[in-house]
């Protein structure tokens, strides 16, 4: 069983307001409909007079059949009376809208409009019912007559006939609220059973065979048979619509679709519900028109826009799909964030022959997607093929361009030219300082040219942006990790060192069990190396600067050792034990180096020389 459509549901909850205790109390199943009477509106030898005539004499004889019944006419006394403020005449001719908001002030259930002609000795009355509670369905009434009195007496007759599908129609739309749509097909028959030419249950009907799963055959005989009645109802038009796209003939559907829009054409929600049904109907040739036209008329109307791009897009109408999704992005921030609209955006205009603009948008998207594997696919595949031409071109035209500075980046790295891919990263954060992880790949990339140094700086520089501090962790815990393994080659303490002020950023910035580890690790190496450094110094004020910097960092690697020896408790033992012999040797020093003071209070390595 399938859910009703968003038209069927708006229909169901207008229909479904809870009936008062007053009603349950009288023993009525519904509460009783208030009807209201339009001054009809003039035809062919009418006037406005005739149409106030009519509309008076079709109410009057409405009022007496409908009496102590299921409802009970509005008159103008009351629509004034409930209507205190009312700031127009009630007895002129006015649209439907106008006349739904009156009769929802007046806390009408119904009302009837209608024409009123004179042709040679006939009085001739064209209307229909309609309902607040359903107002994609209109029960069309007819009657002519020699006099006026005779024709208002035929139409009042048929008004009161048409009431007779109302209480089984009602069921019928509770039942559908209720899930039971099988109770909404038999209540929907029960009402044609009372009022064959019933279109409100008729419409029902139609609803209710949709969400039952009926065969397609059977449901688009029924909203044949309903549009025969109402060619205008949405619920025949949507059954039938629905119906012909099952059954695969896509053009008498797309026809169905198309009339459904032209019933209110302005209404954006009707419109942007049919340009779907065309598009899941496989008619988007026959959508993309509408769709241009009503995302021009509603500029504000988001859904509209998105259906836009969405047909033009799979249309292939790349220039207007390039349009289409290009304001999207600057408008749309949910969309904005799907990086299918990346994906396809960049496919569209490398289609549409903008492979530059294809380039730059596949650079912010995989950065902003990482973890598209889509996306960074098509980015891989636009590199190969453009950028030997495409890119050095592009940066010609936007030297500035923080997209293109960061691909051609990439491109040096890739091909080995380190020197020229620090220098594009650079440009890139200096054309834009919120790039993201920008600043990461400039230290990345003086990283890679051995110049540690300025690879913290650039670190430095991220924290204080705002860059995402775990990102920052990791980056120099890796680096300072990869600076103790080549210090391990080297012994040298300036190497130790560095590694050192890596592990001092990771743990100041967010700190684990690993980076107190590592640091108390290389501050351990940094320790010994001084010590045995500074009674081999001739100058005095340098020896006592190495016992200083052993010293301190001595105590550096007994606190980090201790914070992280869960991550290695054997090796944190043998260190610790090691630290131990440390300490009273680099006391010994500062007393021998630097006339017996005593350490600095510092848990940091100074800085080698």
């Amino acid at each position: 069983m399938s859910l009703p459509s968003p038209l069927v549901r708006a229909a169901l909850l207008v229909a479904l307001v809870a009936a008062p205790a007053i009603a349950r109390a009288q023993g009525q199943e519904f509460t009783r409909q208030g009807l209201y009477v339009a001054t009809f509106e003039p035809d062919a030898g009418a006037n406005l007079k005739l149409g106030r005539q009519a509309a008076d004499e079709v109410r009057e004889r409405i009022e007496k059949l409908i009496q102590g019944k299921d409802a009970q006419v509005i008159s103008k006394a009351d629509a004034l009376r409930r209507i205190p403020d009312l700031t127009f005449p009630l007895d002129s001719v006015y649209p439907v809208p106008v006349i739904e908001t009156l009769v929802r002030q007046a806390r009408g259930d119904e009302f009837v409009v209608g024409r009123v002609a004179r042709r040679g000795g006939t009085f001739q009355l064209t209307g229909e019912l309609r309902l607040m509670r359903d107002r994609g369905t209109r029960q069309p009434i007819l009657a002519s007559a020699p006099k006026l009195e005779a024709a208002a007496d035929q139409f009042a007759r048929a008004v009161a006939a048409a009431r007779a599908q109302l209480v089984p129609q009602r069921r019928c739309a509770n039942a559908l609220m209720n899930s039971q749509a099988e109770q909404a097909v038999q209540a929907a028959r029960a009402g044609i059973q009372a009022y064959s030419r019933g279109a409100f249950a008729r419409a029902c009907l139609v609803s209710a065979m949709r969400i039952a799963g009926a065969a397609a055959s059977d449901l688009l005989a029924e909203s044949r048979e309903l549009l025969a009645i109402d060619s205008t109802s949405r619920q025949g038009l949507e059954g039938a619509a629905r119906a012909l796209d099952a059954l695969k003939r896509r053009d008498e559907a797309a026809a169905m679709w198309t009339r459904l829009i032209a019933t209110d054409s302005s209404s954006a929600t009707l419109v942007a519900f049919g340009i779907r049904g065309l598009m899941e109907g496989g008619n988007a040739k026959r959508a993309e028109p509408l769709a241009l036209a009503a995302a021009a008329e509603h500029k504000d109307v988001m859904e509209l826009q998105r259906l836009r791009w969405q047909v033009t897009f799979e249309n292939r109408s790349w220039a207007r799909a390039v349009e289409a999704g290009e304001a999207l992005l600057a408008t749309d921030s949910i969309a904005a964030s799907d990086s299918t609209l990346y994906l396809r955006l960049v496919t569209a205009h490398r289609a549409n022959g903008n492979v530059l603009r294809a380039l730059e948008l596949a650079t912010r998207g995989v950065t902003r997607f990482a973890r598209d594997s889509r996306l960074y696919a098509l980015y891989a595949e636009i590199v190969r093929a453009e950028s030997d031409s495409v890119l050095p071109r592009g940066l010609a035209l936007f030297p500035k361009s923080a997209e293109l500075n960061t691909l051609a980046a990439r491109d040096a790295r890739a091909k080995g030219r380190l020197a020229d891919a620090a220098e594009a990263t650079r440009r890139a954060v200096e054309a834009d300082s919120a790039l993201p992880q920008g600043l990461l790949s400039l230290a990345q990339a003086e990283f890679d040219l051995g110049r540690p140094d300025s690879a913290l700086v650039a670190l430095g520089r991220a924290l204080a942006r705002g860059e995402d501090s775990s990102l920052v962790a990791q980056f120099a815990l890796a680096k300072g990790n990869a600076l103790l393994r080549a210090a391990g080659q080297t012994k040298a303490r300036g190497d130790y060192a560095r590694a050192l002020r890596f592990f001092d950023v990771a743990d100041g910035v967010r700190a684990t069990p690993q980076s107190r580890f590592l640091r108390g690790t290389a501050a351990l190496q940094v320790a010994s190396a001084a010590l045995r450094e500074a009674p081999q110094e001739k100058d005095r004020a340098l020896g006592c600067a190495l016992a200083r910097e052993g010293a301190a960092t001595v105590a550096t690697a007994r606190a980090g050792l201790e914070a992280g020896q869960e991550l290695a408790p054997d090796a944190a033992k043998q260190y610790l034990e090691y630290v131990a012999q440390l300490e009273p040797f680099a006391q010994r020093q500062l007393a021998t180096l630097c006339d017996g003071q005593a350490a600095p209070a510092t848990t940091s390595a100074t800085p080698s020389r």
